[in-house]
């Protein structure tokens, strides 16, 4: 029975090594992939980034016109009593 034990782990031990290396080179490529696709990645959520700060700027433009609007309203009317 130990003779058989032994038998067996023997031939497995070769195969649980090769295993063990596969993985290791599947770790490793998968390392290699994320560092190749990292300059997109960067690119893209920059591209991303600056797209939403100029619609952002683009909305306080236009709260800024408005605005330079009403105080112009204002001003003209700021001595009558029932708009204020």
């Amino acid at each position: 029975m130990v003779q058989n034990f032994n038998t067996v782990n023997s031939s497995i031990e070769g195969k649980l090594k090769e295993t063990q290396e596969i993985y290791k080179v599947k770790k490793d490529l998968k390392r290699l992939k994320f560092i190749n696709d990292l300059p997109s990645v960067l690119e893209n959520q920059l591209v991303l980034y600056f797209n939403s700060e100029i619609k952002e700027i683009k909305l306080l433009e236009k709260s800024l016109n408005y605005y330079k609007k009403c105080k112009q309203f204002l001003q003209l009317y700021k001595d009558n009593v029932s708009i204020i």
